[in-house]
């Protein structure tokens, strides 16, 4: 059974794997490693000015259930978790990233999906 049509598909070289991500009707997700400032608003005691002290940005972890096409593709994405290499998919977007969680998931029959986390790299 091949990849929905018109699927965003994701490829995590270093277990060789491609993968979609799952949705439920209603569904928001980050969909890429994108950057947040971080910052702090310090009002002045008894004025009207608000101070704002502006930070490093940060970058959130990219969480998905991704729905794979074998037993064989769950396992190696599994067995390669704590790995660092290249995330892609055919946006087309490109990050190297560590994958930090690989669970696999019951869903229904001839359904084979994993919770994913990756870490974007330096």
């Amino acid at each position: 059974m091949p990849f929905p049509p018109g699927a965003t598909v994701y490829t995590f070289a270093p277990a060789g794997v491609s993968f979609v991500r799952v949705l439920s009707e209603g569904d928001t997700f980050t969909p890429w490693f994108f950057p947040e400032t971080q910052y702090t608003a310090d009002p002045v005691l008894g004025g009207t000015q608000v101070y704002l002290d502006i930070g490093s940005d940060s970058v959130a972890t990219l969480t998905m259930r991704g729905l794979v096409l074998t037993d064989n593709d769950r396992a190696a994405l599994k067995n390669a978790r704590a790995l660092t290499g290249v995330l892609s998919n055919t946006r087309p977007r490109t990050a190297t990233a560590t994958l930090v969680k690989a669970s696999p998931i019951d869903g229904p029959t001839n359904q084979r999906w994993i919770e994913l986390v990756f870490v974007l790299r330096p």
